[in-house]
């Protein structure tokens, strides 16, 4: 086999590797998974996850409440439902699914989980605030002479 032949099986693979992710994984394609220990003492689940569209982001699930996870994406990818991070913070993850044992690649995955944490509350606490009922003002009876 020559280079050419070697280049077009390379390429043609792509595209059937490409495929075969959209319908086996609907584009989303799943590389790991570490768990990291917050603040509080819980144990978080972060998937480290890539695709076309979204680009690198994570999802990292809470323990005390299964419904609700936390999505950060590179890149600024949709502001509001996505929060940031940069391409290192999440290589640091990448890196850590690959060589778990490693302190200091933990250690500096544990602080961008109790930021992330911390801004994901924050924001929730925020959106309470703006669709909670108003507070009832004590209307003074009038009295009239």
């Amino acid at each position: 086999m020559n280079l050419s032949q070697f280049v077009a099986f390379y390429e043609a693979g792509k595209y059937v590797y490409q495929l075969w992710n959209e319908m086996q994984n609907d584009g989303k394609e799943y590389i790991s998974e570490t768990s990291i220990k917050n603040n509080s003492g819980h144990i978080l689940k972060v998937k480290v996850c890539f695709n076309s569209a979204r680009q690198r982001y994570l999802q990292i699930k809470l323990p005390w409440n299964a419904d609700r996870k936390i999505l950060a994406g590179v890149d600024n990818y949709q502001p509001g439902e996505y929060l940031a991070i940069s391409r290192d913070e999440w290589h640091i993850f990448f890196l850590l699914t690959n060589f778990q044992h490693d302190s200091e690649l933990y250690a500096y995955a544990e602080k961008i989980v109790n930021r992330l944490v911390d801004k994901a509350n924050n924001n929730e606490n925020q959106k309470r605030s703006l669709i909670s009922p108003p507070t009832q003002l004590h209307q003074a009876k009038s009295q009239v002479a």
